[in-house]
């Protein structure tokens, strides 16, 4: 498919529709200066289109304007009479030129007059024997006008060339011009000025003339008119095309037509045309309406000039002497002018709305000054509505403010409160609705029946501005709401819908907020203004202060408590958003997903208030207040309040230090918590009742010993017993304190065990595993240890998954004790896993970040996951440089053998390095380097049959010290028939090989069956075949041996003391079990089970190995 019109390439026509891509589309975008550059090199390629010209000039000359029209539209014909217009309109032609036309030729005399209508001519000139490009010239330029009056010309030497596909020139003769003119003498004497003058038209005074035209800017001066002009451009509309759109919000262009015919429709309905001089976008482009009122559509092909409103307020600020001719137009509309640019007065009454702007008055104010451009000072006692323009308000104590266009300050004059104090400063000439208090009351008092509701306007407004001032935008979801955490866990649409709807409230000094035991149905959040937290009106001591985004009211507005458990009183003026039990619930309604979220904390308590007397008995119930008298206790809850956190929020960290006086402690009402140690592991699980920080509260313990973090699975409901009435509960009750440390040292001390056993746990189980895994082995035993020390034990049950193939990856996780079986992603059974497996190496190097496999536990199994991130930020410590180093060259050489295709590509089947299963074998395979002589030990099998894949070098086979078989490149060697007969791998000459899992084999063919795959099978059953019987054959070898040895017989031997004590036979003697092999195209059955006996006795008569499995001589 092909879009767009090459025939209008240029001719500043607006696309005639919107091309919306369904799938994803490619697609060629040939810029239009590309096909024009190819017009002006081969104008010949018109003629593959030209019968669509042809079509299309057909239809342009009969909407063009009439010759006489574009006669009086330049500057040299404006002031001259219709009928000499007529008489020299009926001696010019219109003349169609295409791509490449000369319309004047360089060197040619030619006195005829023309005038660009349609299209564009490019300006040459020849230099050096090449044409040069010199400019260009548009519509509405008129060409050769000094020469046809015998002045001068601009361009002497010039030749005047069509660029676009096509064009359309009015040409006007001077012989026939001259004739004509003999018939008036009074437009000879008018022609004479002109050339006495030297001045002519040259394209722009055309416009100028159009701009004059228009009832608008009738009596504007001609500076102002000239600055417009230089800005209208022509458009030309097909047939049908809309022009504007109703309702719709666009640049606020105006628009005059100059040729054809337009249809205006509102509402559907058909309300009138519109021809030739007339035009429509007044009210948009004097910025007294936002929409459109109507759809303009093109009747036939329509030519209009487009007036931008952005150069028309440009124009009007650099001539603010013109500004008050628009005010008064403006006035003879203020029903429409601005009626919902109020934030205010949002779903007012029209009534309303219409007497706010027959009142307040607008103005545009000076550059800098709070004042008119000719020097009025404008109150300052006043709300401000910014209708254009930027405004800054520089203040004492909030800095400087900026408002922008249809934004408002000093509303909370209106309510009665002092306004903003501080400089008004317009940059630039703004556009400002003023609104004083007395024109307020005045349209109040005609609207009685919308005081409260315009009065609530005004205070939400204020609240808005409140929330300005804590970081809020206007467009964040939920604004300040978000503090409280039962609205954080929720969606940002639920949050917004709530904030949308709630009032604001206003506190004088003094006022109750709220009343300690008195029913409510409203959730606060202060915004502005500080309060006080009174506890039940008879506390001692001082009350406590409550600061700017103070949440309280949170349980009332879930019905988990039917009264507030404190008076909080306003201290300063406090505004105050007051989000009540109707409004949540209508929300509520509206999202259903949320319903269960809510509800659990509804269902899960009975309206359990939180007075200091209930929480005496619950706080008593705890094991360290037990025993402590409910005097110390009444004193310990005075002023406690209610407080939540979402799922994963921390109630406090390890390390915060604590102070008597100032730290908090909690006690869980609902939900659930867990407490971490220093490095995240899971020490304990706090449910209902218990109490939290109680150490730190109490100054007992300096610093925070353990994080607490609300679970992970719902909200929790605590309460919040502050520092100031704890200490006031030591101050009078010193025994009691006395016997509370006593109580907290012992827990001291079961938190050091507690964190020894997880130490045991680090250096026995966790390091070893890790110091086995190939992807950290090089790194320094510091960095180990850091790793470990960051670990947490995972625990899955028999039947659990462990993951899920197709599922995001960015962790591995290393087996320290269980079993698990591998899946395919359809299902299929690979193998299993066992104790010290490792799977997700390539997350963790970041080459792949999906699970390969399904994982599911067939035992109760512990594991440890590492993820890339924890990697990630120990390795940028300057303590790892040379860790960090390992592992880059670590995923470089991943990288490199997945784009070789390594070591699949080398062996004989022709596989490429483009195969998928080839490249993802290579994603797992690990590469080694061996000197000579150097010894690989066959480990436990934990992750399945092994293949070793020789890329260069060769290796030796032995048993013991028997040589059995050689391996050199492009060869094969099953590394588990190798464990299974206790034998080893020995380096003959420097070599590489890959170490490939059968099961990264079988996952990688289980989706993609590749052609050579068939082959691969064949060859891994006769090298299994052919090693098998070679190692067997020197088993038998080896056993009839020790029969024969008269050693054997003196000692006494016998093969059961053999295998208790550690002796040679059984590490040759492997149990016959089942084994996976690949018989077919897919795995049978297992037949062998690959499980050490006298591996100690067998690694005895070796060289000491390294964490590699290496071995060097």
């Amino acid at each position: 498919a092909v879009l767009g019109d090459v025939c209008f390439l240029h001719g500043m026509v607006p696309r005639g529709a919107t091309v919306r891509a369904q799938t994803e589309v490619d697609a060629i975008a040939i810029p239009p200066s590309v096909i024009l550059d190819a017009l002006a090199l081969y104008p010949g390629i018109t003629g593959s289109f030209m019968g669509r010209l042809r079509e299309i000039v057909m239809q342009l000359q009969g909407s063009l304007p009439r010759p006489a029209q574009a006669l009086k539209g330049m500057q040299i014909f404006a002031s001259c009479d219709l009928p000499f217009l007529r008489a020299v309109a009926s001696v010019s032609e219109r003349k169609v030129f295409f791509a490449g036309d000369a319309c004047r030729e360089e060197g040619v005399m030619d006195d005829t007059l023309r005038v660009i209508e349609f299209g564009r001519c490019r300006v040459e000139r020849r230099q050096g024997g090449a044409v040069k490009h010199c400019g260009w010239c548009d519509v509405g330029t008129v060409l050769g006008e000094r020469r046809f009056f015998n002045m001068q010309s601009n361009w002497p030497d010039a030749s005047f060339r069509i660029a676009t596909p096509l064009a359309l020139l009015l040409f006007i003769p001077r012989q026939s011009f001259n004739g004509v003119l003999e018939n008036y003498p009074s437009e000879q004497q008018r022609f004479r000025l002109v050339k006495e003058t030297n001045k002519t038209d040259g394209g722009n005074a055309r416009r100028e003339h159009d701009a004059a035209s228009l009832s608008i800017l009738q009596g504007c001066g001609p500076g102002f008119l000239q600055a417009i002009a230089g800005c209208i451009r022509t458009v030309t509309y097909k047939i049908g095309h809309t022009i504007t759109v109703q309702g719709a919000v666009d640049s606020g262009s105006m628009y005059i037509i100059k040729g054809g015919s337009a249809e205006i429709y509102v509402n559907h309905r058909f309300v009138k045309e519109v021809h030739s001089g007339e035009s429509f976008g007044e009210l948009a482009i004097l910025g007294f309406v936002k929409r459109r009122s109507a759809v303009v559509r093109a009747k036939e092909i329509c030519i209009v000039l487009e007036m931008p409103r952005a150069a028309f307020i440009a124009a009007l600020e650099d001539h603010p002497e013109e500004q008050e001719h628009f005010q008064k137009i403006g006035r003879q509309h203020g029903v429409v002018v601005a009626s919902t640019q109020w934030p205010l007065f949002e779903g007012a009454s029209q009534k309303l709305l219409s007497l706010i702007n027959l009142y307040a008055r607008k103005h545009i104010t000076a550059k800098g000054h709070w004042s008119t451009f000719n020097g009025e000072q404008l109150p300052e006692q006043a709300a401000i509505l910014v209708l254009r323009g930027e405004m800054r308000v520089v203040t004492p104590d909030k800095g400087e403010l900026v408002f922008t266009e249809g934004t408002c300050f000093n509303e909370q004059l209106l309510f009665g409160l002092p306004p903003l104090e501080g400089r008004l400063q317009p940059q630039g000439n703004c556009e400002v609705q003023i609104m004083t208090a007395d024109i307020f009351d005045r349209v109040v008092l005609e609207c009685p029946t919308e005081r409260d509701f315009i009065m609530q306007r005004i205070v939400n407004e204020i609240a808005r501005k409140a929330e300005q001032s804590m970081g809020f935008g206007r467009g964040d979801p939920g604004g300040a709401l978000v503090l409280s955490t039962v609205i954080q866990v929720a969606a940002d649409d639920f949050a917004d819908q709530l904030r949308k709807r709630i009032d604001a409230r206003i506190y004088e000094p003094g006022a109750v907020i709220t009343e300690a035991g008195q029913d409510g149905d409203c959730m606060f959040v202060l915004v502005e203004g500080e309060a006080e937290n009174e506890g039940d009106g008879l506390c001692h001591g001082k009350a406590l202060p409550l600061k700017v985004g103070s949440v309280f009211g949170e349980s009332v507005l879930l019905g988990v408590a039917r009264t507030y458990p404190n008076r909080t009183r306003a201290s300063t003026r406090c505004i105050a958003l007051a989000l009540t039990q109707d409004v949540f619930q209508q929300v509520l309604e509206e999202f259903p997903s949320h319903v269960e979220l809510y509800n659990h904390m509804a269902m899960g308590s009975s309206q359990t208030e939180v007075g200091a007397s209930e929480l005496n008995v619950q706080l008593g119930k705890s094991r360290a207040f037990s025993n402590v008298s409910k005097d110390f206790l009444m004193v310990v809850c005075e002023r406690a309040d209610e407080v939540y956190f979402g799922p994963g929020d921390d109630i406090f960290r390890r390390g915060e230090v604590c102070k008597l006086g100032e730290s908090l402690m909690y006690i869980l009402l609902q939900g659930a918590a867990i407490v971490e140690g220093e490095y995240g592991d899971e020490l304990g699980r706090l449910n209902p009742g218990d109490v939290v920080g109680e150490g730190g509260a109490l100054g007992i313990a300096p610093i925070r010993g353990a994080t607490v973090r609300a679970w992970r699975d719902s909200l929790v409901r605590a309460v919040r017993l502050h520092g100031s009435s704890v200490q006031r509960a030591v101050t009078a009750f010193p025994d009691e304190y006395q016997s509370l440390q006593q109580i907290f040292q012992k827990r001291a001390s079961a938190n050091k065990e507690v964190e020894r056993v997880r130490q045991k746990w680090l250096q026995e189980q966790v390091i070893p595993a890790l110091n086995t895994c190939r992807i950290f082995q090089g790194f320094p035993e510091p960095i180990i240890r850091k790793i470990a020390e960051h670990l947490l034990q995972a625990t899955y049950t028999c039947g659990q998954v462990v993951c899920t193939a197709g599922n995001g990856a960015d962790s591995m996780i290393i087996f320290l004790k269980g079993e698990a079986d591998v899946y395919t992603k359809s299902g299929d059974l690979i193998g299993r896993l066992s104790d010290e497996a490792v799977i997700g190496e390539i997350a963790v190097l970041g080459l792949f970040p999906w699970r390969t496999a399904t994982i599911r536990a067939t035992s109760n199994s512990d594991a440890v996951l590492i993820t890339a991130n924890l990697i990630s930020r120990i390795l940028q410590g300057d303590d790892a440089s040379a860790a960090r180093q390992r592992f880059d060259q670590l995923c470089s050489e991943r990288r490199s053998q997945v784009e070789a295709g390594m070591p699949l590509c080398i062996l004989p089947f022709n596989v490429s390095v483009k195969d998928v299963v080839a490249r993802a074998v290579a994603l797992h395979a690990i590469r080694y380097s061996f000197n000579t002589g150097d010894v690989f030990v066959p480990k436990v099998q934990a992750q399945g049959p092994h293949y070793w894949v020789m890329v260069s070098g060769s290796m030796n086979l032995m048993m013991g010290s028997r040589h059995i078989m050689l391996f050199s490149s492009g060869s094969i060697l099953p590394e588990h028939i190798a464990f299974e007969y206790g034998a080893s791998i020995h380096a003959a000459t420097v070599c590489e090989a890959y170490r490939v899992s059968f099961f990264d084999l079988l996952l990688a063919t289980s989706v993609v069956r590749a052609k050579w795959y068939k082959h691969f099978e064949k060859l891994i059953e006769e090298v299994e075949a052919k090693v098998r019987l070679k190692l067997s054959g020197a088993r038998s070898i080896s056993m009839m041996k020790m029969r024969r040895s008269k050693t054997e017989t003196s000692f006494g031997y016998r093969p059961d003391e053999g295998l208790q004590k550690g002796g040679l036979l059984p590490a040759m003697l492997p149990k016959q079990v089942s084994q996976p092999r690949l018989v077919g195209d897919k795995l049978l059955k297992l037949r062998e089970d690959f499980k050490i006996y006298g591996d100690a006795r067998g690694k005895a008569q070796l060289p000491p190995i390294h964490k590699d499995g290496l071995v060097r001589r």
